[in-house]
């Protein structure tokens, strides 16, 4: 008989509809929901929100609008499992009211993001029988059984590009990453560089580069599709991971670097504990100051053991969660 999941996740670069697919692919019936209302915000809202991490009557009220919505859409439905990644959106009396109707037999949520960019989870983790994080120091410090993130696509192609970014410019990443391709010129001023840079920046400031700067080939204001993103950095070398400043566990990118056989630029260190980790693959950066040596650069990728690398499949993830 197919097993039902009634699944809650941020809807974020696809990633919750390829979930949904292996699953589906696996044999699963799988009913998918975003785990936060996804009714436009006043910037106001958004403010109070994002930086206060208050909610406004407003906003309260399309939340208990849009998981109401959800309720009686559900009424008289029963799942196997109730499937949530993140749930920083899903108020407790959601659960409750899920919990009282028995509408999932078991209870599973996975944490990929830091606790400590969304401590409001932490309230509702009592609702769940299986709590994963995809930190291991968030697994240790909050009680989470430690399962790291996955990579979706498996490419191989000829490596026609050197360096590639691209990311959203929050915290202090643009000035990062300048610095960073300041020590590339450095040390490759005799050789020009195949790059690929992409810093994703509202079309205000944009306008403001173009005409400030010259070094507006960097910036863009519109977004790449996340499998298009994929396909250009399995065609690059390397490619540089520059995470939030308050981030400090290992990245998505660096696992989907695994799929795409890239070389990572990135400032975490904890990527060294890894069993994936080598030191050609992976370089660790200073964001302050950032050195990247002409010899690393050019050691080639050095090919992972199959047993390890297939280990962070999506397919493989889904598995161990699920059992």
């Amino acid at each position: 008989m197919m097993k039902r999941i009634l699944m809650f996740s941020p809807f974020f670069f696809d990633y919750e509809k390829k979930i949904k697919e292996e699953l589906e692919k696996k044999g699963y019936f799988v009913k998918l929901y975003s785990d936060a209302s996804r009714e436009k915000l006043t910037i106001k809202e958004r403010f109070l929100y994002k930086i206060c991490r208050k909610k406004s009557k407003v906003l309260r009220e399309k939340e208990e609008r849009y998981f109401k919505s959800i309720l009686k859409e559900e009424e008289n439905q029963n799942y196997d499992f109730m499937f949530v990644i993140k749930g920083q959106g899903v108020p407790e009396w959601f659960y409750e009211e899920l919990k009282k109707r028995e509408t999932a037999k078991k209870w599973i949520s996975y944490q990929w993001d830091d606790i400590g960019n969304c401590s409001e989870v932490l309230e509702r983790k009592r609702y769940f029988d299986k709590n994963y994080s995809y930190s291991e120091k968030d697994s240790v410090n909050y009680n989470y059984k430690y399962r790291p993130f996955f990579f979706i696509y498996d490419f191989k192609y000829t490596k026609t590009n050197d360096i590639f970014f691209i990311g959203t410019g929050h915290s202090d990443r643009e000035s990062v990453l300048l610095k960073i391709l300041k020590e590339l010129e450095r040390n490759f001023s005799d050789k020009l560089l195949k790059m690929n840079i992409n810093l994703l920046i509202k079309k205000s400031k944009y306008i403001k580069k173009m005409k400030w700067m010259n070094k507006s080939k960097i910036y863009i204001t519109k977004k790449i599709e996340y499998k298009d993103v994929m396909l250009e950095m399995a065609k690059s070398k390397i490619a540089i991971e520059i995470p939030h400043d308050r981030q400090f566990t290992t990245t998505t990118r660096a696992i989907e670097a695994i799929g795409t056989r890239t070389k990572i630029i990135t400032t975490v260190k904890e990527i060294r504990n890894k069993d994936f980790y080598n030191e050609n693959n992976y370089l660790i950066i200073d964001r302050k100051n950032p050195k990247i040596t002409r010899d690393w650069l050019e050691k080639p990728y050095v090919e992972l053991d199959e047993k390890i690398r297939s280990s962070y499949n999506l397919s493989n993830w889904i598995d161990e969660i699920f059992n």
